[in-house]
């Protein structure tokens, strides 16, 4: 093999070592993880049922989570944040998931997060698809509005705005 080609295929496996520690540093950036559709449309009736009890209050906010889930644990610190400020304005703060209600309930308060109920969400929710998912509901169970996904800076401010309109 001649040298000139030989530093040609140096030249292209040297390219390609690049281009991948480069996508694997910087991927993110360029290709973020598509966000999943909302499963409820603002002024969607949801079916109330005995546990989501959402003609109790004037809104009630649900997340939809699990403790495998990577982006309902990075979202676990806002979640603390939105627990206190639902509690402040009055919002009943539940979650629905689709592992044993007891063992998330424990998982939530060991992430300091303490909400009033967890709840099925096969007996609940059933559009819901992906998690995280934070619904909120009126108090006749329209949706006020539905956030999928981890939440940028300026969702968490209008889910926080939100509680109190």
């Amino acid at each position: 093999m001649s040298r000139g080609k030989l530093l040609d295929i140096v030249g292209l496996i040297a390219c390609i070592i690049l281009a991948l520690h480069l996508g694997h540093t910087y991927g993110h950036l360029v290709l973020p993880h598509p966000t999943p559709p909302v499963p409820y449309k603002i002024g969607q009736q949801l079916t109330d049922t005995k546990a989501l009890s959402l003609s109790s209050s004037n809104k009630t906010l649900v997340l939809a989570a699990s403790s495998t889930c990577p982006y309902c644990e990075r979202g676990m610190p806002f979640y603390q944040r939105l627990a206190m400020e639902a509690k402040r304005a009055h919002v009943r703060f539940i979650a629905v998931t689709s592992e044993d209600t007891s063992h998330y309930r424990e998982h939530l308060l060991t992430k300091g997060v303490e909400l009033e109920s967890v709840e099925p969400l096969k007996d609940n929710l059933e559009h819901i698809r992906s998690t995280p998912t934070l619904i909120l509901a009126g108090r006749d169970g329209k949706v006020l509005n539905c956030w999928v996904g981890l939440l940028t800076d300026v969702q968490q401010t209008q889910v926080l705005r939100s509680l109190y309109k």
